[in-house]
């Protein structure tokens, strides 16, 4: 069945659309089942303590400035969130076309949020819908998200549970959109139900909400949801405006970080924990700030996210086998302005051992490797549209 429930909470959806304890010590506190995971204590032994960073802008026709680089290897490609362009470029940056455009004509789109790349096919998530096109850029083929909910809007209106899945939707702030397999999506999932939400009903919403939907791509229909919240969101409770996580699907394994928790959450592939180990920061404080309404937190989401301190990416270099998680130092008391940058930072781990803590630029993310190069986005002047990636050397 389709999902039945959308139009009793679009207009909470709409509202709320861009805002959003340790059990033991050696016991973690990423749920699965009541499963305890084990927790590895993590060493420190830093001996990496700057990068050189160079920068390649990217000579992008007709941009807006505004999207997410993607790294694959031998290509860097741009995605215009704005104008729904797809530009490609090679990895010293030289132009090499641009696909896609915004419109209802051939070989335009109305929206683009996401997209995945491989030799034969490219992937593309326009709000509840998957286009699918071929090497060259011919749609071959179109899938809607089919939430396989069998439950009635009424029911689900006053039902509402982590299980249900005609009460989640796609999130679309700091979503990551994944191809498991020829068969198989992943893509972020929020609630943001009256009753069920991490602003008015944390405590039940944090315990029970899934973050990932696994999705089959022939029929669209939504065959499973995966993961948990962190127990740390149970005790520092109402903070939807730091409530994000990142992960890297690496192989078998998924390294996963949220972003008000020190720890690093190693799972399978069905996003069951098995382990986890991480450091907090020196520089970290956790002065958050609760907010448990949509209008509150609405209120502080700006200055959350450039003050508060907390993880925003994680990547997993597996030819150096290194892991690097990038954290924002936030600034200091009565410094906030929404045109200053993020201060930010990278950790590096090799194994459990913190190797590295060094500086990076604002909004860093990093992509991937090329054997010469590990590559980061970052760099998006949306005012004088502009663009550019970020390269540099680690061992």
């Amino acid at each position: 069945m389709t999902h039945t429930s959308m139009q009793p909470f679009l207009s909470v959806r709409t509202a709320g659309l861009f805002f959003f304890t340790l059990v033991a010590s050696l016991v973690s506190s990423c749920r699965n089942s009541g499963r305890p995971v084990r927790h590895e204590p993590s060493k420190q032994a830093v001996t990496i303590h700057e990068i050189d960073i160079d920068t390649l802008m990217l000579q992008i026709p007709n941009t807006s400035g505004s999207g997410k680089i993607q790294f694959y290897g031998d290509s860097i490609v741009f995605c215009d969130n704005i104008y729904c362009q797809v530009s490609s470029y090679g990895p010293d940056g030289n132009f090499k076309n641009v696909f896609l455009g915004k419109g209802r004509g051939p070989g335009e789109i109305k929206a683009l949020q996401e997209v995945i790349l491989t030799p034969e096919n490219k992937y593309v998530l326009e709000n509840w819908n998957i286009h699918v096109y071929d090497r060259n850029w011919k749609r071959k083929a179109f899938t809607k998200i089919n939430w396989n909910s069998t439950k009635s809007a009424s029911f689900l209106e006053n039902n509402p549970g982590g299980e249900e899945s005609g009460i989640y939707e796609v999130k679309y702030f700091q979503n990551k959109f994944v191809l498991l397999d020829s068969n198989t999506y992943l893509f972020n999932i929020e609630s943001l139900h009256p009753k069920y939400n991490g602003y008015l009903a944390a405590d039940n919403y944090y315990k029970t909400a899934h973050l990932v939907a696994k999705m089959d791509a022939a029929s669209g229909k939504v065959t499973d949801l995966m993961g948990n919240y962190t127990d740390v969101y149970l005790k520092y409770k109402y903070l939807p405006n730091l409530a994000n996580w990142k992960y890297d699907l690496v192989q078998d394994s998924v390294y996963l970080t949220f972003e008000i928790d020190e720890r690093i959450y190693v799972m399978d592939k069905d996003f069951h924990p098995v382990r986890s180990f991480g450091l907090k920061p020196d520089s970290m404080k956790m002065n958050y700030i609760p907010t448990n309404t949509f209008k509150a937190a609405g209120a502080r989401y700006k200055e959350d996210r450039a003050t508060k301190c907390y993880f925003s990416d994680i990547k997993f270099i597996k030819e150096k086998n290194l892991l690097l998680r990038v954290y924002t130092t936030g600034a200091p008391a009565g410094s906030y302005s929404e045109t200053a940058p993020q201060h930010q930072r990278m950790q590096v781990y090799r194994g459990n051992t913190l190797i590295g803590d060094v500086s990076v630029p604002p909004e860093f993310k990093v992509l991937g490797y090329d054997e010469r190069y590990v590559y980061a986005d970052g760099l998006h002047d949306s005012a004088n549209s502009r663009v550019g990636v970020y390269r540099f050397r680690i061992f």
